[in-house]
């Protein structure tokens, strides 16, 4: 029993040699029969092609399954054979929906270093064209303009080539146009795209049934914080009016632009057993945050380094109201401001609010002289300057042209009491001054109110952020006073700027600007001199808040900050006009090249426009562009070359009253 055993052992273990043996003979033939032969080797597949346009070779390499093997990947002979079969199968289906339906593929096999090289020639064949279109629209709506104008725009034609992809996009914009014109429950009857492979011709055939349109039901907005008055004005929609999407988006924008609510939550709850089919709308949308932050650094050549802090009280009570309040501090004039708005919801209509504004304003001014030279008259006089700006009025909103941006008018009465002082402290300039020029004192120690009647309009019309914002802002003012009324001066003022900013592909930017300002008002013609000679001057009576002045970062390039003025003491009249073109290099900076113009001026016919050239550099961050200019003034005396620099947005528009 033994001695069986271990023969059957034996006999086992050279039967397992054996196989071994003859296992490595085999690979050893093997090896030998590929080296002998190279297509039995495995490598690369590299695929080139041609015959196709670039944009039917990028479908072809998209979607044909042997450009999933080519690269770093290595396949085996026998895998190249078959995906080469599979090949012309693929391109037949690859290139029916451009309209090929008999396409023919030619591949020429190589062998390289790395293993194959495949030449794809595709001839795409005749195409189908297209010789029957039958379009019908039934039903309730297919009067209305808006399917009329899908059928005109509808972009297949007799004689054109079949792209299957056009059909498709034109059948599905009927959906979202039938949906988003309360159309809910349309249905395609008939959608169907006959190809005749012999003749090369197709019919399209589609059918539409609008189906009834629905209309808006009971539309309900809820919040504990709010009254129902001022939820009310929310609803931009009555119950019957006709349902459009539009109409929806418009009520979902006019809330969350409240800026009472953070979310939204609006629900859709559609009746198809009404008559007619109704939407009703309800939301309790989630209120905001109380109270709101806001800190703001920058700095800038013209004004320095600047902060602002603000506090938002959102709601103030059940009314809708609202305060916002502001501290601005910047370098230039040690200036301070303290500014809060007031806002109050005011009739059923959405967007007519009663505003409130009051605005104190301290600077340490100078007061100087400048001649035509550019020379000053005479060493600035130091001293404080206050202002206190009270306004109330009505704002309301408006969409000129369907806009989808509001154009805002406030019209306002409004209180404006200024002090000036430089004779307060001893100050020996002044006192020698005023000995030679004593009509000077009632510049140099003033105190003026102007009781106002205005109007303000601005219509922010812009798209994208950073570089690719573009657009319009439109700014317009107009001011009346009157001695009569209790006013120190009788004046009238209008003005009006614009900036525009316009795209050209993706790197090339151009941005417009102008502004136009004209005023009514008293000019006191002056002598002044010392011992060294005399200076015509010219200066308006107007409150220095409502003076306009030219120059800087934001102006006209190339000059101080609001140097360009009557002897830089501001002027009643203003006309500025800047074209930048905005190159970007990279994702985040551009280059630019411009030209400003403009001056600040008592008589129009002594106007004196200043110009500026310059190149300038641009880095657009989360908080606002890194703005570097250098401008060359051209009708300045020195001919310097002025460095503008700004970091940050600007300072909360709260030290001066003009835009």
């Amino acid at each position: 029993m033994k001695f069986r055993l271990a023969k059957l052992l034996v006999t086992s273990i050279l039967i397992l040699c054996s196989g071994v043996s003859n296992y490595a003979l085999n690979a050893a033939e093997s090896g030998a029969s590929e080296a002998a032969n190279p297509h039995h080797l495995v490598g690369n597949l590299v695929i080139k092609i041609s015959g196709v346009d670039d944009d039917l070779a990028a479908n072809i390499k998209s979607n044909l399954s042997a450009f999933g093997y080519t690269g770093e990947r290595i396949i085996s002979h026998r895998r190249m054979l078959a995906l080469r079969d599979d090949a012309s199968r693929e391109i037949q289906r690859v290139l029916q929906p451009f309209g090929y339906y008999h396409p023919q593929l030619n591949i020429d096999t190589s062998t390289t270093d790395s293993g194959w090289l495949w030449r794809l020639k595709v001839d795409k064949g005749a195409a189908v064209i297209i010789n029957e279109i039958e379009l019908q629209i039934a039903g309730e709506g297919r009067e209305l303009k808006g399917f009329k104008q899908w059928q005109l725009n509808w972009p297949l034609a007799v004689g054109d080539q079949l792209i299957h992809s056009n059909y498709e996009n034109a059948k599905q914009s009927f959906g979202v146009l039938a949906e988003s014109l309360g159309f809910l429950d349309y249905k395609s009857i008939t959608h169907e795209v006959h190809v005749n492979a012999k003749t090369n011709q197709a019919t399209i055939k589609l059918h539409f049934e609008t189906g009834p349109q629905f209309v808006f039901g009971d539309v309900s907005f809820e919040s504990e914080a709010l009254q129902q008055k001022v939820l009310n004005r929310f609803k931009l929609v009555n119950s019957g009016d006709p349902y459009t999407a539009e109409r929806m988006d418009a009520m979902r924008k006019l809330l969350s632009g409240s800026l009472y609510f953070k979310q939204l939550n609006i629900e859709t709850l559609v009746d198809r057993e009404s008559s007619p089919p109704r939407v009703n709308i309800s939301s309790k949308p989630e209120l905001r945050k109380r109270d709101g932050y806001k800190a703001t650094l920058g700095f800038g050549s013209d004004k320095g380094a600047r902060v602002v802090l603000g506090w938002e009280r959102r709601l103030l009570s059940s009314r809708g109201d609202r305060l916002l309040t502001g501290l601005g501090m910047q370098q230039q004039y040690s200036e301070v401001t303290f500014r809060t708005d007031y806002k109050l919801p005011i009739s059923a209509e959405a967007g007519h609010f009663f505003i409130a504004t009051g605005q104190y304003l301290f600077q340490n001014d100078d007061f100087s002289f400048i001649d035509d030279t550019g020379q000053s008259v005479f060493p600035a006089i130091d001293g404080p300057r206050q202002s206190l700006w009270l306004r109330a009025g009505k704002l309301s909103e408006s969409h000129p042209f369907g806009s989808s941006q509001p154009l805002s008018q406030t019209l306002f009465l409004g209180l404006l009491s200024e002090n000036f002082d430089a004779l307060g402290s001893a100050n020996s300039n002044a006192d020698d001054l005023i000995a030679l020029n004593p009509e000077l004192k009632n510049f140099l120690d003033t105190s003026q109110t102007s009781l106002t009647l205005g109007g303000e309009w601005s219509w922010l019309s812009m798209k994208g952020t950073g570089y690719t914002s573009r657009g319009m802002h439109v700014r317009a003012r107009a001011l009346v006073a009157n001695e009569n009324a209790g006013s120190g001066v009788s004046f009238e003022q209008v003005y009006i700027g614009n900036h525009f900013s316009i795209l050209f592909g993706d790197r090339l930017k151009l941005t417009v600007r102008g502004e136009l300002g004209y005023t009514n008002a008293p000019v006191d013609a002056l002598l002044v001199g010392d011992d060294s000679g005399e200076v015509q001057l010219s200066m308006t009576q107007l409150p220095h808040q409502f003076r306009f002045k030219a120059g800087g970062t934001y102006s006209v390039r190339g000059y101080g900050f609001e140097a360009l003025s009557n002897n830089e003491n501001g002027s009643n009249n203003l006309i500025t006009a800047s074209t930048e073109l905005e190159y970007l290099v990279g994702d985040d900076w551009s280059v630019a090249a411009f030209a400003d113009i403009g001056n600040a001026f008592n008589d129009f016919s002594d106007i004196q426009l200043k110009a500026g050239v310059g190149i300038g550099f641009r880095y657009y961050t989360v908080v606002g562009p890194v703005r570097l200019d250098f401008a060359y003034p051209l009708d300045d005396f020195d001919n310097s070359l002025r460095i503008h620099f700004s970091l940050g947005v600007p300072i909360l528009n709260i030290g001066r009253i003009l835009p």
